[in-house]
């Protein structure tokens, strides 16, 4: 049956628009087929944000894969969170409590625990880093379910230098780390001079408790401290050990040509002050020849170069009579 409308022959406009649509479609899913992120062209497009860039990183309990910027560092003891502070990079938590001479650079970190740390507010923060020493090894494979966890090889304080070098490594800080090694070279260069023969003074390092009294020798970051700066220690104190800890009477090897000395709490202080009056004590050379200093024991027992700073001060002030 024919058409009941009169038959038109059709524009050739009319006739080739629906394929001029197609052909527009089709070749705007072909552009967006270029603009895939899939493509394997090896464009900036291709590479991850920083926070997902990676490197490995040898420590203490094996190799760890970390974020090459990492953004959200929390550290497990004071050793690498020192090391980062001396970078001026900042942890967004710490276990507590904290060193005194830290305190302000730490006022917008959290608390993680005290003094271990507690895993459930460390998971609380979302870390992308999780810093510390083998001293911690115990909550490793734990904390390693939270965020890449580093965990640096300390036998004694004697090692802060190489877990602030590997601190710097593990952030990708390293010529950071050796601008400040090169300062605290540079100043101990500067108290040698100032000394002429520092090697000539023998040097005492004492903690005063209730009870007893430790040395602080070599082994310890305040030896490490005082060898840098060329002084040398009682031959009496000339032991490979970290501490020896002698009784009131044995005091005689406490003595040398000068003894920097700390308390820790009231009790201590208590102790600290009826010793200037006990016989054992004036007996002792540095007593009689007015060279014992009391010093503030926090950074004398430090955890990397800011405290050590702290003591170049010390050595500066009752040395070399000289203000840092």
């Amino acid at each position: 049956m024919l058409p009941s409308f009169p038959l038109k022959f059709p524009s050739l406009f009319s006739f080739t628009q629906p394929w001029l649509i197609l052909c527009c479609l089709l070749l705007g899913l072909l552009s967006g087929c270029k603009d895939n992120p899939t493509s394997t062209s090896f464009t900036s497009e291709n590479v991850p944000p920083p926070s997902q860039l990676t490197r490995t990183v040898e420590h203490g309990m094996g190799e760890t894969k970390v974020p090459e910027t990492p953004q959200r560092i929390v550290t497990v003891e004071f050793f690498t969170t020192e090391s980062l502070l001396a970078i001026d990079l900042f942890p967004i938590g710490t276990v507590t409590p904290r060193p005194g001479y830290l305190e302000k650079r730490l006022q917008q970190a959290e608390s993680i625990g005290s003094p271990r740390p507690d895993l459930e507010r460390v998971l609380a923060l979302q870390p992308d880093l999780i810093l510390g020493t083998t001293y911690r090894e115990e909550i490793y494979s734990q904390a390693s379910q939270i965020a890449p966890t580093v965990l640096f090889e300390l036998e004694s304080s004697a090692d802060w230098k190489q877990v602030f070098a590997s601190v710097g490594k593990a952030v990708n800080r390293s010529e950071a780390v050796e601008q400040v090694m090169k300062d605290y070279s540079n100043r101990l260069e500067r108290f040698k001079e100032k000394m002429s023969n520092p090697g000539d003074l023998e040097v005492s390092v004492v903690r005063v408790y209730p009870d007893h009294f430790d040395l602080y020798l070599s082994k310890t970051f305040a030896g490490t401290i005082l060898e840098d700066a060329g002084l040398s220690c009682p031959l009496s104190q000339s032991s490979d050990d970290f501490i020896q800890s002698i009784s009131k009477e044995q005091l005689q090897l406490a003595d040398g040509d000068v003894i920097f000395v700390w308390t820790y709490g009231e009790d201590s202080e208590t102790v600290m002050e009826k010793l200037k009056a006990d016989p054992l004590w004036l007996k002792l050379e540095a007593v009689q020849q007015g060279k014992v200093y009391q010093v503030n024991g926090n950074h004398w027992i430090g955890s990397g170069p800011i405290a050590a700073n702290l003591v170049i001060d010390d050595l500066f002030r009752y040395l070399v009579k000289e203000k840092p």
